[in-house]
């Protein structure tokens, strides 16, 4: 019995001592690790602790155990003891920025630059209107004519076209100084009042206002196509302004018209004949009185 009771009393402090033991190791683990900081070189430590391995130290600080064996010259049969500071990193210091050096400019003096003045416009004004009175003269009552079709053209080409809407008229037509022809469109039964051609030359700043008038119905005197005017003798051609600016212009003649020619050629042939017959009949006639006059 008192072996039973020896062994009974052995057993329970066995597992009294079991007991407190695996009480104590759990508390050790929870003792927090101290956290590896850097000291005033930037190197980072980890101490080691109690129980501790190469490979435990390497784990807990997130490197590779070949890299903390480098770091701090060891092998892996290396020898560690607990309180050692073993070197697991490098604080990197932040890069300083060095300031550019401020390069004040030195400012030139601006260089003289030639503005050109820009030349005076140069250009005629279109419109056509419905000659009510027939005087050749635009009056504020008479409308603007639409669809008439305007050309203007030098002896080369021909420099623009338009066609009047009866609404935004005078129309102007910007053009570099010379010679140019104007001729308009004229419909059946139309009759004008104005010239329908005319022949005009531009300086530089000039702008002419040109206004050709007509009207729709039956004449009293038929009459060939006018001739162009002279811009000096028709109302119309009068210089106007046009945005405060004076209106000049040159009329020079314009080219006869083929008809014209066609008939004075027509006619100097029958003239020669005429006057050869009649110098013809007057020798006949004094050489047949000279004859009669000897007989006699």
């Amino acid at each position: 019995m008192r072996i039973v009771r020896l062994s009974c009393g052995i057993l329970l402090f066995c597992l009294v001592m079991g007991g407190l033991w695996g009480n104590t190791v759990p508390l050790q683990a929870q003792i927090p690790l101290p956290t590896a900081t850097p000291d005033e070189d930037g190197i980072i430590y980890a101490e080691v602790q109690v129980d501790d391995s190469l490979w435990a130290i390497a784990n807990r600080s997130r490197i590779r155990l070949d890299e903390l064996l480098r770091l701090n010259n060891m092998t892996e049969e290396s020898i560690i003891r607990v309180g050692d500071l073993l070197i697991i990193g490098y604080l990197t210091p932040p890069a300083t920025e060095t300031p550019m050096p401020t390069v004040t400019p030195t400012l030139s003096p601006p260089t003289p630059t030639f503005t050109p003045h820009p030349l005076p416009e140069t250009a005629v004004c279109l419109r056509a209107y419905v000659d009510v009175n027939q005087n050749g003269i635009h009056d504020l009552e008479e409308k603007l004519r639409p669809s008439v079709a305007f050309t203007i053209f030098t002896e080369n080409a021909v420099v623009a076209n338009y066609v009047t809407t009866g609404v935004s008229e005078p129309h102007c037509i910007h053009l570099e100084p010379g010679t140019y022809q104007i001729t308009r469109s004229l419909t059946q039964d139309e009759h004008l009042t104005t010239e329908g051609n005319m022949a005009i030359v531009l300086h530089q700043g000039d702008m002419l206002d040109l206004a050709f008038g007509g009207y729709i119905g039956p004449t009293a005197t038929p009459s060939n196509t006018p001739e162009p005017m002279s811009l000096t003798a028709a109302p119309e051609s009068t210089p106007r302004l046009i945005g405060g600016k004076a209106i000049t212009a040159t009329a020079v003649p314009a080219p006869e018209h083929e008809g014209d020619s066609e008939a004075n050629g027509r006619a100097s042939p029958i003239l020669s004949t005429a006057l050869s017959v009649l110098v013809v009949l007057m020798v006949a006639g004094v050489i047949f009185f000279v004859v009669r006059m000897r007989h006699g």
